[in-house]
């Protein structure tokens, strides 16, 4: 209260005498022009000015504001900075941390202050007789001009060359600027520590572990035989060296990183194979690679033009430091996916500029950097690089492993189908094929059928009307043969015609993958190809050898199952109400529909399943939840997919496989995917296999002539799989 009455009294004799417009020397108002006015307008006029608002009272955006003082009187007496409250506060020398300028920001640089200071002890020449137009207002509170005062902090200077002190005889030079420090601030250095204490420093500070009593020994013998200094030396270049170093000290990068084996929430999903990064900080520290260039891997490990490679060149080590971009909280299934994304997102910014500039950036995700020289759009522009990339595994092999093997593989896998297409037609020309046809389908009588409505797969063990095998079991008990086979190829017919039209009606968007990988759709690992009807879909468990034939289509293991591979769609705007895609595959590979490119699948995160048995299936979900959010279409072999999804349910059971990349491989085949129309549309099979038997004549009036006529459809399909010819309903009609 007493500096407030005292300043009262000096402020009123001050101003007093001023009259309206007031002639300052030039220097003094320079002065103010460039080292108070931009303090001023950045760091007050946001509570104090006629533009926002006047707490307390005060205004500091003209002179006669500040003369006008606030609620508490004056706040400067020119000519006495310590009488001043003004600078009272911005010296944090009040007891009321409320009045502790600026509220709730760090205190001014030692530099601003000191300009303060001189300012007030100068006379506060203030030439502003207005309050600022909006346009100067703009002008004195320009990002620009404030993200450069910021940039003069000391941290963000550029290295530059220094005198080094005079060092002493067997000093460093960082010895000698310590010297001069404790020198400066009049102190002293302690007595030097025992061998015991330097042997468990430098023990603890590199490796973290005691010595043991031969390292003790040892380091005791060269102490008293060379010296301190050769014992210390020799002891640092041995723990530096040895293994446990990088751990001790991948510690500290995992920290910062937030390295973590689970995703966290309600159930913390596992992060697969999150232990290939700690062992990758610890080879880095291990084998010295420079700081900046594994901060480069951390955010950009995938796009190096000369990624680092293993010692033995087969691991590709930069693309791993990409992983810490996994080791984010993700909600249980959250019903709002674009905040997920936002949150997860910006947990990423905040974790990379604080491990590596030590900045409090996500601070500028919905405004300007209250206090460093980091602005709104600093900020976006991180998290637009961020939320635009997709969550993916990523293969570590380093280059084309596989490439000098191609040729071999696929001349194996040649081989495989011709002597296959031999075989086959081997045994359709035995004499009993006839009867196995008729015995194989009444086995079929007794499969329940699926509801199209509640399962997301056209389940391939379930015997359908418009199938081939259907019309031996619609046989049972019938005379008329003829007219049976009539009927049933009208029926296939009418059904093919209505799937077709049907499904032109609903549909919204069709990326069809029957010629080649549609505009927009991208590769990022793997050997992808477009194959026409007749490749084989490869067994990936043990006795396993062909599980189908392809139609024509995009997949992924056109030389080995064992290859990873991904497919991604553009990203899109859901504005239809449900998606389907025609696919197979094995090894638990996956289709996901991404949504805000959030990893996890399940309850409202529809549109994905992962598949086995190589069969092609109708994969259909409701979207509807989703419209108006972005997304993106995602198909990986197991080993490259960003979570585990849950596997098929086959004739109403799961199937009891252990949701692990198998040991053979994993691949996938695409050969369509739709945005339809109604979150109820369902897509209907346009393809069937007896469309095969619609061109020819049953030659014999019986269950051995309709066995006959499918014998016949099979040796035609067969033969032209071997010649040309060969068609998405053959391929269908054979598996």
């Amino acid at each position: 209260m007493r500096t407030i009455l005292v300043g009262r009294v000096s402020w009123f004799v001050g101003f007093v005498a001023l009259p309206s417009s007031v002639c300052f020397g030039s220097e003094k108002v320079e002065f103010f022009e460039s080292r108070i006015r931009p303090i001023l307008a950045q760091e007050c006029y946001e509570c104090h000015s006629e533009r926002h608002k006047a707490k307390g009272g005060l205004l500091l955006d003209s002179r006669p504001g500040i003369e006008a003082g606030g609620d508490t009187g004056p706040s400067i007496v020119p000519g006495d900075a310590e009488a001043s409250f003004l600078y009272q506060t911005i010296m944090h020398h009040v007891d009321d941390e409320d009045m502790r300028m600026p509220k709730q920001g760090a205190k001014l640089e030692n530099s601003v202050l000191a300009d303060f200071k001189k300012w007030i002890d100068d006379g506060a020449v203030d030439p502003r007789n207005t309050a600022p137009s909006d346009e100067e207002l703009a002008a004195d509170t320009d990002w620009d001009a404030i993200a450069a005062r910021r940039a003069q902090h000391w941290s963000f200077q550029p290295i530059a060359d220094v005198d080094v002190p005079e060092a002493s005889a067997g000093k460093t030079v960082i010895d000698s600027f310590l010297d001069q420090a404790r020198s400066d601030n009049g102190l002293t250095v302690g007595p030097l520590a025992d061998r015991w204490a330097v042997l468990r420093r430098l023990h603890f500070v590199l490796t973290g572990l005691s010595p043991t009593a031969d390292e003790q020994e040892v380091f005791s013998s060269m102490w008293d035989e060379s010296g301190r200094q050769v014992a210390v030396e020799r002891t640092v270049d041995k723990l530096l060296a040895s293994p446990r170093f990088g751990e001790r000290w991948g510690q500290h990068w995992l920290d910062w990183y937030r390295f973590t084996e689970g995703n966290g929430g309600q159930n913390d999903p596992e992060i697969e194979n999150a232990h290939e990064y700690r062992s990758y900080i610890i080879r880095a520290l291990n084998e010295n690679v420079p700081y900046d260039r594994l901060v480069k891997e951390q955010i950009a490990g995938d796009l190096l033009p000369e990624p680092r490679l293993s010692s033995d060149g087969k691991l590709n080590e930069s693309i791993i430091g990409l992983a810490q971009l996994r080791f984010v909280e993700h909600g249980f299934f959250p019903v709002d996916a674009l905040d997920e994304k936002v949150k997860f997102t910006d947990n990423q910014v905040d974790v990379i500029t604080k491990a590596t500039m030590g900045l409090t950036v996500s601070c500028a995700r919905c405004h300007d950097h209250k206090f460093d020289a980091v602005s709104h759009d600093d900020y976006h522009a991180i998290f637009g690089v961020l939320a635009s990339s997709n969550p993916s595994h990523r293969p570590l092999m380093a280059g084309d492993q596989l490439e000098s093997s191609r040729a071999s593989l696929r001349d194996h896998r040649n081989q495989l189908s011709s002597a296959l297409k031999l075989q086959w037609i081997a045994e359709v020309q035995k004499p009993g094929f006839t009867e196995h046809l008729k015995t194989f389908a009444s086995g079929y009588q007794k499969l329940p059928q699926k509801s199209a409505d509640k399962g997301h797969f056209e389940d391939h063990l379930v015997l359908k009307r418009e199938d081939a095998l259907h019309l031996l079991t619609e046989a049972k008990g019938k005379t008329d043969f003829e007219q049976l086979f009539k009927q049933f190829k009208m029926r296939v017919t009418k059904s093919k015609e209505q799937a077709v039209k049907k499904n032109a009606e609903m549909t919204v968007e069709l990326f069809d993958f029957r010629r080649g990988i549609p505009d927009g759709w991208y590769s990022r690992d793997g050997s992808l190809s477009f194959v026409a009807p007749g490749e084989l879909g490869i067994g990936v468990r043990e006795g396993e050898v062909v599980t189908s034939i392809l139609p024509s289509g995009v997949m992924s293991h056109g030389e080995t199952s064992l290859e990873q591979a991904s497919l991604f769609s553009p990203k899109f705007t859901f504005e239809s109400g449900a998606i389907s895609a025609t696919w197979a595959g094995d090894g638990f590979a996956q289709f996901r529909t991404v949504v805000q490119n959030f990893p996890l699948v399940g309850f409202a995160y529809k549109g994905g399943a992962s598949a086995l048995g190589g069969m092609r299936t109708i994969l259909s979900a409701d979207m509807d939840y989703w419209k108006g959010q972005r997304a993106h279409f995602q198909l990986n072999t197991r080993r490259l997919a960003p979570s585990a999804v849950m596997g098929p349910f086959i004739l109403g059971k799961r199937e009891r496989y252990d949701n692990k990349p198998q040991k053979y491989g994993s691949w996938f085949h695409v050969s369509e995917v739709r945005l339809l129309r109604g979150d109820k549309d369902r897509l209907l099979p346009f393809d069937f296999s007896s469309e095969v038997l619609l061109d020819l004549e049953l030659s014999e009036n019986s269950l051995d002539g309709l066995a006959s006529l499918l014998q016949e459809a099979a040796l035609d399909a067969l033969r032209r799989w071997q010649t040309d010819g060969f068609s998405d309903v053959d391929a269908l009609f054979l598996t």
